[in-house]
């Protein structure tokens, strides 16, 4: 039975490989020849209309898909695809992603449209990601459910953002900074920041989610699974074997699984507080206790812990990045906090970080605000409209 299995994947394999070769070639050309389009009309300083038909390409994977996965496969980013169009179109612009027509405000230029936007419950609007995304968080995802479980999901994932939590998980990244930095102390290969801070990341919201996890591999393959997930957010949906969003996809059934074993587990032992306080054990007594209108499902309880998971890996490890790289250019502003910091430290005498201590740290504090303003953690806030409106004035 395995041989066969093995054999038909590989055969999965081989067929996807050769259909997708000719697309990709197809595209790149494309790209290329539209890339040389651009550059031409640019340095004419003229762009074509935004109904031409090189701008606004309907169709599943039309130009603007492709330019847009191309973009956010670059070092570049997808604010590259955004920038050029909007130097062309300016700051509110329409066009058509993945089948659908999107609308690109930049806060930047357009701040009352987008605060508008932005607010709690924006009228005629709702907030809704691409298809993908909800494909690989799942339904129940805060980032995808109907605006009322949403309010419902916003109650009950409230907790952890209480002082008691937030003081557990300042006490757990301090030490696992503490444990990195010790290990990077003898190492002389250079460190990739990004990683580090993925891998703290990942280990900390882990621990405050679902609890200390003994088995190493265990939560190896989950680090690798989450890492998965994450990358075929933006990638083509292509269900087919050796696709980025296949392997997404494969992915998030595993940790499902690997989540669904952990509950099963829990209530098997009668969710007994003794051995578990994390915020999944939060979750689980809620689901036993609350008025059958309050109370969350395995399904919405699954897919919100991957979501804050993957959400609290990837800001808090894109925060810390930009930070570093942001002290790196201002060696004058990095040695004043280490300054402020190192006589911090020597009046609490190596005792561990507290919330207490973070409240005292106001130069730090301003820091990591400066850093946020100058680099966005948060790619973009989509919403979907629910009715036509007008939008800065379109």
């Amino acid at each position: 039975m395995m041989s066969t299995t093995t054999t038909t994947e590989s055969a999965w394999r081989l067929a996807a490989h050769i259909l997708l070769l000719p697309a990709a070639i197809v595209g790149i050309t494309y790209l290329l020849l539209r890339a040389r389009r651009t550059s031409h009309l640019q340095e004419k300083n003229r762009y074509p209309p935004p109904d031409g038909i090189g701008s606004w390409c309907r169709g599943f994977v039309g130009a603007e898909t492709l330019s847009f996965l191309a973009d956010n496969s670059s070092g570049r980013g997808f604010y590259h695809f955004v920038q050029t169009r909007a130097l062309c179109y300016g700051a509110c612009f329409r066009t058509t992603l993945f089948g659908r027509t999107h609308v690109f405000l930049l806060s930047s230029t357009a701040r009352a449209a987008a605060a508008g936007l932005l607010a709690a419950d924006p009228p005629h609007f709702a907030k809704r990601y691409v298809r993908t995304v909800a494909e690989l968080l799942g339904e129940h995802s805060l980032l995808c459910t109907s605006h009322d479980t949403h309010r419902r999901l916003r109650r009950a994932v409230a907790s952890l953002f209480a002082s008691a939590s937030t003081a557990a998980f300042v006490a757990t990244f301090d030490r696992l900074i503490t444990t990195q930095l010790l290990l990077a102390n003898g190492c002389k290969d250079q460190v990739i920041v990004l990683d580090v801070a993925l891998d703290v990341a990942f280990r900390a919201i882990c621990e405050m989610l679902i609890g200390p996890q003994d088995d190493v591999q265990k939560l190896g393959r989950l680090q690798s699974d989450v890492m998965d997930v994450t990358r075929a957010m933006l990638a083509v949906p292509l269900k087919l074997p050796g696709t980025r969003f296949y392997r997404g996809l494969q992915a998030r059934k595993r940790i499902m699984d690997a989540l669904r074993q952990e509950i099963s587990m829990r209530r098997h032992n009668s969710l007994k507080l003794d051995r578990h306080d994390d915020f999944l054990q939060t979750l689980l007594l809620k689901s036993h206790t609350d008025s059958p209108e309050e109370q969350l499902t395995d399904e919405q309880i699954l897919d919100n812990i991957l979501t804050l998971i993957i959400a609290g890996q990837v800001t808090t490890a894109t925060a810390i990045t930009w930070m570093v790289k942001y002290l790196g250019d201002n060696i004058d502003l990095q040695e004043e906090l280490r300054s402020v910091q190192l006589d911090l430290a020597s009046k609490h005498h190596g005792s561990p970080l507290t919330l207490q201590h973070l409240n005292t740290m106001d130069y730090a504090y301003k820091t990591v605000k400066e850093s946020l303003r100058m680099s966005t953690i948060v790619s973009w806030f989509p919403r979907v409209a629910l009715k036509d409106c007008q939008v800065a004035g379109n």
